[in-house]
Protein backbone atom coordinates (compact mmCIF):
# COMPACT_ATOMS: atom_id res chain seq x y z
CA UNK A 1 0.00 0.00 0.00
CA UNK A 2 1.16 3.50 -0.92
CA UNK A 3 0.52 6.97 0.60
CA UNK A 4 0.26 9.85 -1.25
CA UNK A 5 3.55 10.51 -1.79
CA UNK A 6 3.92 6.78 -3.25
CA UNK A 7 6.02 5.77 -0.76
CA UNK A 8 5.27 2.39 0.51
CA UNK A 9 3.78 2.04 3.69
CA UNK A 10 2.71 -1.62 3.90
CA UNK A 11 1.32 -4.29 2.17
CA UNK A 12 -2.43 -6.48 2.01
CA UNK A 13 -2.61 -10.00 0.30
CA UNK A 14 -3.19 -13.73 0.10
CA UNK A 15 -0.37 -16.13 1.36
CA UNK A 16 -1.20 -19.79 0.39
CA UNK A 17 0.77 -22.30 2.20
CA UNK A 18 2.06 -24.76 -0.62
CA UNK A 19 3.72 -27.43 1.76
CA UNK A 20 1.79 -30.38 0.36
CA UNK A 21 2.57 -28.79 -2.93
CA UNK A 22 6.14 -29.07 -2.51
CA UNK A 23 6.19 -32.52 -0.54
CA UNK A 24 4.45 -33.77 -3.80
CA UNK A 25 7.16 -32.08 -6.11
CA UNK A 26 9.52 -33.60 -4.03
CA UNK A 27 8.12 -37.39 -4.00
CA UNK A 28 7.73 -37.09 -7.40
CA UNK A 29 11.20 -36.03 -8.18
CA UNK A 30 12.15 -38.82 -6.09
CA UNK A 31 10.61 -41.41 -7.91
CA UNK A 32 11.89 -39.85 -11.22
CA UNK A 33 15.25 -40.28 -9.45
CA UNK A 34 14.38 -43.78 -8.61
CA UNK A 35 13.33 -44.28 -12.17
CA UNK A 36 16.42 -42.77 -13.73
CA UNK A 37 18.43 -44.89 -11.87
CA UNK A 38 16.86 -48.10 -12.40
CA UNK A 39 18.69 -51.03 -14.44
CA UNK A 40 14.81 -52.00 -15.58
CA UNK A 41 13.77 -50.91 -19.07
CA UNK A 42 11.16 -48.26 -18.20
CA UNK A 43 9.62 -46.60 -20.53
CA UNK A 44 5.80 -44.57 -21.48
CA UNK A 45 3.71 -44.73 -24.84
CA UNK A 46 0.65 -43.17 -26.34
CA UNK A 47 -1.78 -45.23 -27.50
CA UNK A 48 -0.26 -45.29 -31.16
CA UNK A 49 2.99 -46.20 -30.47
CA UNK A 50 4.78 -43.14 -30.27
CA UNK A 51 7.49 -43.44 -26.79
CA UNK A 52 6.51 -40.76 -24.47
CA UNK A 53 9.64 -41.49 -22.47
CA UNK A 54 12.54 -44.33 -22.26
CA UNK A 55 15.40 -44.08 -19.13
CA UNK A 56 18.98 -45.09 -19.60
CA UNK A 57 18.51 -48.33 -18.81
CA UNK A 58 15.93 -48.46 -21.72
CA UNK A 59 18.23 -45.92 -24.13
CA UNK A 60 21.26 -48.56 -23.23
CA UNK A 61 18.94 -52.00 -24.14
CA UNK A 62 17.91 -50.24 -27.28
CA UNK A 63 21.54 -49.20 -28.56
CA UNK A 64 20.56 -45.30 -27.99
CA UNK A 65 23.63 -43.30 -26.90
CA UNK A 66 22.97 -40.86 -23.79
CA UNK A 67 23.64 -37.78 -25.26
CA UNK A 68 21.56 -38.63 -28.19
CA UNK A 69 18.56 -36.19 -29.01
CA UNK A 70 15.69 -38.76 -29.52
CA UNK A 71 12.23 -37.01 -31.10
CA UNK A 72 9.66 -38.73 -28.79
CA UNK A 73 6.42 -37.53 -30.29
CA UNK A 74 7.31 -38.23 -33.93
CA UNK A 75 9.28 -41.35 -32.48
CA UNK A 76 7.80 -45.21 -32.93
CA UNK A 77 10.37 -47.27 -32.50
CA UNK A 78 9.94 -50.95 -32.75
CA UNK A 79 9.64 -52.34 -29.43
CA UNK A 80 6.62 -50.25 -28.80
CA UNK A 81 5.12 -51.61 -32.31
CA UNK A 82 5.79 -54.93 -31.41
CA UNK A 83 3.83 -54.41 -28.74
CA UNK A 84 0.93 -52.80 -30.19
CA UNK A 85 0.52 -55.71 -33.35
CA UNK A 86 0.57 -58.40 -30.65
CA UNK A 87 -2.31 -59.52 -28.25
CA UNK A 88 -0.14 -57.99 -25.40
CA UNK A 89 -1.78 -54.53 -25.69
CA UNK A 90 -5.26 -56.13 -26.01
CA UNK A 91 -4.66 -57.92 -23.10
CA UNK A 92 -3.42 -54.83 -21.12
CA UNK A 93 -6.14 -52.78 -22.11
CA UNK A 94 -9.04 -55.34 -21.51
CA UNK A 95 -7.37 -56.73 -17.80
CA UNK A 96 -5.48 -53.31 -16.80
CA UNK A 97 -2.01 -54.91 -17.18
CA UNK A 98 -0.34 -57.73 -18.96
CA UNK A 99 2.90 -59.79 -17.99
CA UNK A 100 5.23 -62.40 -19.53
CA UNK A 101 8.14 -62.82 -21.08
CA UNK A 102 9.07 -61.54 -24.50
CA UNK A 103 11.87 -59.43 -26.13
CA UNK A 104 13.28 -55.94 -26.84
CA UNK A 105 13.80 -55.15 -30.38
CA UNK A 106 16.97 -52.78 -30.55
CA UNK A 107 17.59 -50.27 -33.31
CA UNK A 108 20.20 -52.58 -35.07
CA UNK A 109 17.65 -55.52 -35.44
CA UNK A 110 18.83 -57.78 -32.55
CA UNK A 111 16.57 -58.75 -29.29
CA UNK A 112 17.29 -59.42 -26.06
CA UNK A 113 14.92 -61.36 -23.82
CA UNK A 114 13.04 -59.73 -20.74
CA UNK A 115 10.33 -60.40 -18.62
CA UNK A 116 7.69 -57.51 -18.95
CA UNK A 117 5.10 -55.73 -17.46
CA UNK A 118 2.83 -53.37 -19.58
CA UNK A 119 0.18 -51.35 -18.03
CA UNK A 120 -2.50 -49.37 -19.31
CA UNK A 121 -3.25 -46.04 -17.83
CA UNK A 122 -6.66 -45.25 -18.13
CA UNK A 123 -8.69 -41.81 -17.36
CA UNK A 124 -12.11 -41.65 -15.52
CA UNK A 125 -14.56 -43.12 -18.16
CA UNK A 126 -12.10 -45.66 -18.67
CA UNK A 127 -10.68 -43.96 -22.49
CA UNK A 128 -6.66 -44.93 -22.48
CA UNK A 129 -4.62 -42.47 -21.89
CA UNK A 130 -1.27 -44.18 -22.35
CA UNK A 131 1.02 -47.27 -21.55
CA UNK A 132 4.26 -47.78 -19.30
CA UNK A 133 6.05 -50.94 -19.12
CA UNK A 134 8.74 -52.33 -16.97
CA UNK A 135 11.01 -54.75 -18.90
CA UNK A 136 13.85 -56.74 -17.04
CA UNK A 137 16.81 -58.35 -19.18
CA UNK A 138 16.25 -62.28 -18.64
CA UNK A 139 19.59 -63.06 -21.33
CA UNK A 140 21.78 -64.84 -18.90
CA UNK A 141 18.75 -66.84 -17.49
CA UNK A 142 17.73 -68.40 -20.84
CA UNK A 143 21.50 -69.17 -21.59
CA UNK A 144 21.07 -71.25 -18.60
CA UNK A 145 18.26 -72.51 -19.25
CA UNK A 146 19.48 -73.43 -23.12
CA UNK A 147 22.33 -74.72 -21.32
CA UNK A 148 20.27 -76.68 -19.31
CA UNK A 149 18.80 -78.50 -22.01
CA UNK A 150 21.30 -78.77 -24.26
CA UNK A 151 22.94 -80.86 -20.97
CA UNK A 152 19.64 -82.86 -20.81
CA UNK A 153 19.57 -83.55 -24.50
CA UNK A 154 22.72 -84.31 -26.05
CA UNK A 155 25.91 -86.43 -25.00
CA UNK A 156 28.34 -84.86 -22.96
CA UNK A 157 31.49 -86.36 -24.66
CA UNK A 158 30.29 -86.27 -28.20
CA UNK A 159 28.04 -83.14 -28.09
CA UNK A 160 25.61 -85.44 -30.31
CA UNK A 161 21.99 -86.20 -29.51
CA UNK A 162 21.31 -88.62 -26.73
CA UNK A 163 18.54 -91.26 -26.20
CA UNK A 164 15.98 -88.94 -24.75
CA UNK A 165 16.19 -86.68 -27.62
CA UNK A 166 15.93 -89.32 -30.05
CA UNK A 167 12.86 -90.52 -28.30
CA UNK A 168 11.44 -87.02 -29.10
CA UNK A 169 12.56 -86.97 -32.75
CA UNK A 170 11.11 -90.22 -33.76
CA UNK A 171 7.88 -89.30 -31.51
CA UNK A 172 7.77 -86.38 -33.74
CA UNK A 173 7.96 -88.07 -36.96
CA UNK A 174 5.07 -91.03 -36.04
CA UNK A 175 2.94 -88.39 -35.32
CA UNK A 176 3.29 -86.34 -38.22
CA UNK A 177 -0.52 -88.42 -39.50
CA UNK A 178 -0.04 -86.44 -43.06
CA UNK A 179 3.84 -87.69 -44.25
CA UNK A 180 3.30 -90.63 -45.89
CA UNK A 181 7.29 -90.69 -46.59
CA UNK A 182 9.44 -93.13 -45.35
CA UNK A 183 12.44 -92.99 -42.86
CA UNK A 184 15.00 -95.36 -41.83
CA UNK A 185 16.59 -96.18 -38.56
CA UNK A 186 20.31 -97.36 -38.88
CA UNK A 187 21.30 -98.99 -35.34
CA UNK A 188 25.21 -98.63 -35.61
CA UNK A 189 27.76 -100.90 -33.58
CA UNK A 190 31.75 -100.25 -33.74
CA UNK A 191 33.34 -103.52 -34.10
CA UNK A 192 35.93 -104.72 -31.54
CA UNK A 193 35.53 -101.32 -29.54
CA UNK A 194 36.04 -103.57 -25.66
CA UNK A 195 39.30 -104.52 -27.69
CA UNK A 196 40.28 -101.25 -28.54
CA UNK A 197 39.27 -100.11 -24.96
CA UNK A 198 41.15 -103.06 -22.96
CA UNK A 199 44.11 -102.70 -24.95
CA UNK A 200 44.69 -99.07 -25.06
CA UNK A 201 42.52 -97.38 -22.32
CA UNK A 202 39.02 -95.80 -22.03
CA UNK A 203 40.61 -92.28 -22.29
CA UNK A 204 41.81 -93.40 -25.43
CA UNK A 205 38.27 -94.95 -26.44
CA UNK A 206 36.58 -91.48 -25.26
CA UNK A 207 38.77 -90.22 -27.75
CA UNK A 208 38.07 -92.09 -30.44
CA UNK A 209 34.10 -92.17 -30.13
CA UNK A 210 34.47 -88.13 -30.14
CA UNK A 211 36.69 -88.10 -33.51
CA UNK A 212 33.68 -90.49 -35.20
CA UNK A 213 30.91 -88.38 -33.69
CA UNK A 214 33.11 -85.43 -35.93
CA UNK A 215 32.99 -87.97 -38.62
CA UNK A 216 29.87 -89.28 -39.25
CA UNK A 217 28.47 -85.59 -38.59
CA UNK A 218 30.44 -84.27 -41.78
CA UNK A 219 29.42 -87.38 -44.30
CA UNK A 220 26.27 -87.01 -43.66
CA UNK A 221 23.41 -84.33 -44.94
CA UNK A 222 22.00 -81.78 -42.73
CA UNK A 223 18.48 -83.81 -42.36
CA UNK A 224 20.07 -87.06 -40.99
CA UNK A 225 19.56 -87.02 -36.86
CA UNK A 226 22.53 -88.90 -35.60
CA UNK A 227 22.15 -90.16 -32.13
CA UNK A 228 24.87 -91.51 -29.65
CA UNK A 229 22.43 -94.18 -28.11
CA UNK A 230 24.91 -95.64 -25.50
CA UNK A 231 28.70 -96.87 -24.94
CA UNK A 232 29.65 -97.47 -28.59
CA UNK A 233 26.10 -97.68 -30.24
CA UNK A 234 25.22 -95.02 -32.44
CA UNK A 235 21.35 -94.27 -34.16
CA UNK A 236 20.98 -92.69 -37.64
CA UNK A 237 17.34 -91.68 -38.80
CA UNK A 238 16.93 -90.63 -42.35
CA UNK A 239 13.90 -88.81 -43.35
CA UNK A 240 12.26 -88.81 -46.49
CA UNK A 241 13.98 -91.85 -47.88
CA UNK A 242 12.64 -93.06 -51.62
CA UNK A 243 14.51 -96.23 -51.82
CA UNK A 244 16.57 -98.39 -50.33
CA UNK A 245 19.00 -96.94 -52.75
CA UNK A 246 18.88 -93.79 -50.52
CA UNK A 247 20.05 -95.91 -47.32
CA UNK A 248 22.48 -97.69 -49.49
CA UNK A 249 24.58 -94.66 -50.04
CA UNK A 250 24.25 -92.93 -46.55
CA UNK A 251 25.71 -96.32 -45.07
CA UNK A 252 28.62 -95.91 -48.55
CA UNK A 253 29.29 -92.42 -46.98
CA UNK A 254 29.52 -93.70 -43.51
CA UNK A 255 32.34 -96.74 -44.23
CA UNK A 256 34.13 -94.32 -46.64
CA UNK A 257 34.18 -91.44 -43.94
CA UNK A 258 35.34 -93.82 -41.33
CA UNK A 259 37.50 -96.25 -43.33
CA UNK A 260 40.51 -93.70 -42.81
CA UNK A 261 42.67 -94.74 -39.89
CA UNK A 262 41.91 -92.18 -36.52
CA UNK A 263 45.36 -91.58 -34.95
CA UNK A 264 45.20 -90.02 -31.18
CA UNK A 265 48.20 -90.16 -29.21
CA UNK A 266 50.60 -91.82 -31.57
CA UNK A 267 48.27 -95.12 -32.46
CA UNK A 268 45.87 -95.18 -35.30
CA UNK A 269 43.06 -97.52 -35.66
CA UNK A 270 40.85 -98.85 -37.92
CA UNK A 271 36.90 -98.50 -37.58
CA UNK A 272 34.67 -100.66 -38.87
CA UNK A 273 30.95 -101.05 -38.13
CA UNK A 274 28.10 -103.68 -37.83
CA UNK A 275 24.69 -102.15 -39.07
CA UNK A 276 21.06 -103.31 -38.77
CA UNK A 277 18.44 -101.08 -40.70
CA UNK A 278 14.71 -100.80 -40.15
CA UNK A 279 12.51 -98.74 -41.91
CA UNK A 280 9.32 -96.69 -40.94
CA UNK A 281 6.48 -97.23 -41.53
CA UNK A 282 7.17 -101.11 -43.29
CA UNK A 283 8.66 -102.57 -40.33
CA UNK A 284 6.83 -100.60 -37.38
CA UNK A 285 4.73 -97.75 -36.42
CA UNK A 286 6.79 -97.15 -32.95
CA UNK A 287 9.83 -96.79 -32.21
CA UNK A 288 10.37 -99.53 -29.78
CA UNK A 289 10.03 -101.91 -32.74
CA UNK A 290 12.04 -100.21 -34.83
CA UNK A 291 14.68 -100.04 -32.91
CA UNK A 292 14.23 -103.53 -31.88
CA UNK A 293 14.56 -104.67 -34.96
CA UNK A 294 17.36 -102.66 -35.88
CA UNK A 295 18.95 -104.01 -32.99
CA UNK A 296 18.67 -107.44 -33.94
CA UNK A 297 19.61 -107.02 -37.70
CA UNK A 298 22.75 -105.13 -35.81
CA UNK A 299 23.86 -108.14 -33.82
CA UNK A 300 23.11 -110.19 -37.45
CA UNK A 301 25.80 -108.23 -39.05
CA UNK A 302 27.87 -108.93 -36.02
CA UNK A 303 27.19 -112.79 -35.89
CA UNK A 304 28.05 -112.39 -39.99
CA UNK A 305 31.41 -111.52 -39.19
CA UNK A 306 31.08 -107.63 -38.61
CA UNK A 307 32.31 -104.85 -40.80
CA UNK A 308 28.40 -105.61 -42.76
CA UNK A 309 25.05 -104.33 -42.81
CA UNK A 310 21.97 -106.30 -42.44
CA UNK A 311 18.58 -105.04 -43.83
CA UNK A 312 16.51 -108.05 -44.13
Amino acid sequence: MLDENGECVGYRGVDRDITARKEAERRQQQLLDIIEASPDFIATAVVNGKTMYLNPAARQMMGIASEQNVPFASWNPPWARELIEKERIATAIQTGRWKGETAILKQDGTETPVSQMIVAHKSENGAVQFFSTIARDISETKELEKKISHQALYDSLTDLPNRRFLHQRLSQLMKRAENEQKAALLFMDLDNFKQINDTLGHDFGDRLLQHIAIRLTSCLHEEAFICRYGGDEFIIVLERIDSENDIQQAIHRIFQACSQPIEIGGHAVEVTWSIGVSVYPDHGTDEAKLIKRADQKMYKAKRQGKNATVFY
